[in-house]
């Protein structure tokens, strides 16, 4: 799983979209399948932005079938991992992650 942490860097909205279609284009070509993505939840004024941004972003990327899908953290459990039918080698990466069940609204998981 390739991570992203915004929460160590603070970036602007425009840079953490942008970085987040890059690292979706680098990792796309070597066959990584997912991207973990930490923005924070909004509880200090910054991640939350960045949140809902990326996730109407990643919408539009999963219409244009640049992704195949994106998990935000807070809707994260073996129900909704399983009812999807991922491949084995997504869904562990995703299952064995440590906010698994946490249902975190500060993460975002992308499919490749």
């Amino acid at each position: 799983m390739v991570l992203i942490n915004f929460k160590e860097t603070y970036p602007s909205l425009d840079v953490a979209i942008a970085q987040v279609e890059i690292e979706i284009d680098r990792y796309k070509k070597t066959k990584d399948t997912v991207i973990k993505v930490i923005h924070g939840h909004g509880s200090h004024g910054v991640g939350g932005v960045i949140r809902i941004e990326l996730r109407n972003r990643l919408y539009q990327l999963k219409r244009q079938k640049k992704i195949k899908d994106f998990i935000p953290g807070e809707a994260l459990t073996t129900k909704r991992l399983e009812s999807q039918n991922y491949p084995t080698k997504i869904f562990n990466q995703i299952y064995l992650d440590e906010d698994m069940l946490r249902l975190n609204p500060g993460v975002t998981f992308i499919i490749l």
